[in-house]
């Protein structure tokens, strides 16, 4: 543990660095009042020691029914923890030859590793586009409350 201390007239400090907790401690004393201020890495984040299976499936949609629909099934179906809807996107791409415009809707899915071929099964069976929008994308670290609930609210 590291200890500093500094005096002035009215002053002093005092700083720790905790390394087993990954912490820094500040305690200031001024004007006979204690001030003390922690900072603390984010050690409550996943990290590459901690394995990630969680995904993120990113869909777009036609229409807010299609959106909502396939959003259902696949927390119903629990191949979801939670779907996000976002609404009022503009997509441009290729299709028969030439830039099409659309409004769209996009789902963020978020899963797990192992479901990613079923929820694209269950995209694919529902939609209605002939080639739905349908990409996984690994998380490397989050939350670790956030990330074991996604793999807790979604099937075995």
């Amino acid at each position: 543990m590291k200890t500093k201390a500094s005096h002035n007239n009215n002053s002093n400090y005092k700083y720790t660095n905790r390394n087993y907790l990954d912490c820094d401690t500040i305690q200031i004393y001024w004007g006979g009042q204690q001030i003390v201020a922690n900072a603390c890495k984010p050690t409550s984040l996943m990290s590459q020691e901690d394995p990630v299976t969680a995904r993120i499936v990113l869909v777009t949609c036609p229409d807010e029914s299609v959106a909502k629909k396939l959003s259902r099934g696949l927390v119903e179906e629990k191949l979801a923890a939670c779907v996000n809807v976002i609404h009022g996107l503009t997509s441009l791409y290729w299709w028969d030859g030439h830039i099409e415009e659309a409004a769209e809707q996009m789902l963020v899915v978020k899963t797990e590793d192992k479901h990613v071929r079923e929820v694209t099964d269950y995209v694919n069976k529902n939609h209605g586009y002939e080639v739905p929008g349908v990409i996984s994308i690994k998380i490397d670290k989050g939350s670790t409350k956030y990330l074991n609930w996604i793999k807790e609210s979604v099937k075995d």
